[in-house]
């Protein structure tokens, strides 16, 4: 995924798990965030919840990625908070099409947002 990506000209960083995840979003600002359900430390799950719970980081899109389709597992992460769900192995169009929308959406509403200040 780190090389789509990078093909496709985003920038990408990469932390090993959502606990230092949370560490690096204290210094950083992505546009996006791709997160794995199943990691170390803090899964996917409780990532997701602590990014969208936090005023300065909730407005950050944030797409869960799993290799597990049970569809309550899709739900959980939509009721986390999650902009997009997909399910490994992926096809690398769709990937990168969810990431445009969803930069796009954010995009277009930080402009609504300054638009009214």
């Amino acid at each position: 995924m780190e090389n789509l990506l990078q093909m496709n000209d985003f920038e990408v960083a990469i932390v090993e798990n959502g606990q230092k995840a949370m560490d690096w979003l204290s210094d950083n600002q992505p546009s996006l965030i791709i997160s794995d359900i199943e990691m170390p430390v803090m899964n996917g799950f409780d990532f997701c919840s602590k990014v969208k719970s936090d005023t300065e980081t909730a407005h950050i899109p944030v797409i869960l990625l799993t290799a597990l389709v049970d569809t309550s597992e899709v739900i959980q992460g939509l009721a986390r908070g999650a902009d997009s769900f997909v399910t490994k192995p992926y096809e690398e169009a769709f990937l990168l099409s969810i990431i445009q929308r969803l930069l796009k959406e954010s995009a277009e509403t930080k402009n609504s947002y300054v638009s009214k200040c």
